[in-house]
């Protein structure tokens, strides 16, 4: 796994990504049973976005569309259908080649809790750059908006 150092790549795009405007269209839907959160997040075509960075391994699954997504120093194509195992403090960038909804299964820390901002604070790292968007995918900062569907920003 690459070094998560301001200086790497990935880090030198989320802070380029983030000094664009944002895409706030992002359609996030949350569900809980039995001690997992599963999130799913829909981004039409066009929309490249750079994830936080998560403290332990959990699903991901690509539900709908094609997506690009660079792990690692690689971009691999995804489609519907495909699942793989992130692994911990892992940091994506994903680039939705068409409309497309992606998914991530959790094992909540507390198998009872259900308050998104306690939940991202279990599965996120804390970064020094604060991603624009809140737990819920909405963008903290009205003004930063942009609906062309060109760039989205930091999520889940």
């Amino acid at each position: 796994m690459q070094e998560l150092t301001k200086e790497a790549p990935i880090m030198r795009l989320q802070e380029a990504v983030c000094a664009l405007p944002q895409f706030d269209g992002f359609k996030t839907e949350h569900y809980f049973a039995n001690g997992m959160y599963m999130r799913t997040v829909w981004r039409p075509a066009g929309v490249l976005t750079v994830g936080k960075l998560h403290k332990h391994e959990h699903f991901s699954v690509v539900l709908t569309g094609e997506v690009l997504i660079h792990v690692d120093g690689q971009a691999k194509r995804f489609c519907a259908g495909d699942v793989f195992v992130t692994a911990p403090m892992t940091k994506k960038a994903v680039y939705a080649v068409t409309d497309a909804t992606f998914m991530t299964v959790h094992k909540l820390i507390d198998p009872d809790e259900r308050d998104l901002d306690k939940i991202e604070a279990a599965l996120i790292e804390p970064e020094e750059q604060v991603s624009p968007f809140d737990a819920s995918n909405k963008l903290r900062d009205p003004e930063l908006r942009d609906d062309r569907r060109v760039i989205g920003g930091t999520t889940v």
